[in-house]
């Protein structure tokens, strides 16, 4: 079964910026269960108009990729938060 279930978490710079990608990791000795994605504005509170999320899936057994990208150019401030749910046993 699943124990040490753990939620890691990272984000990119918060710029504006044509493209951003993560990886994020589970710890030494935890595997991936899950994860998910989404590109913020300021405060998580929106997204900005013409922000894409096109990828939010594993990586390999112990990390998610998260990539989002400006379909239409802006010059709002953006970012990219990825988490990845990890536990020991998976």
């Amino acid at each position: 079964g699943l124990s040490g279930l753990e939620t890691v978490g990272a984000s990119s710079t918060f710029a504006s910026g044509t493209s951003k990608t993560l990886v994020v990791r589970c710890p030494a000795g935890k595997r991936l269960v899950g994860g998910g994605a989404g590109a913020w504005g300021r405060a998580m509170i929106f997204v900005p108009d013409g922000i894409a999320l096109t990828a939010s899936h594993p990586y390999d057994e112990t990390g998610w990729l998260a990539a989002a990208h400006e379909v239409v150019p802006t010059d709002q401030d953006w970012f990219l938060r990825a988490n990845a749910v990890c536990a020991a046993g998976a």
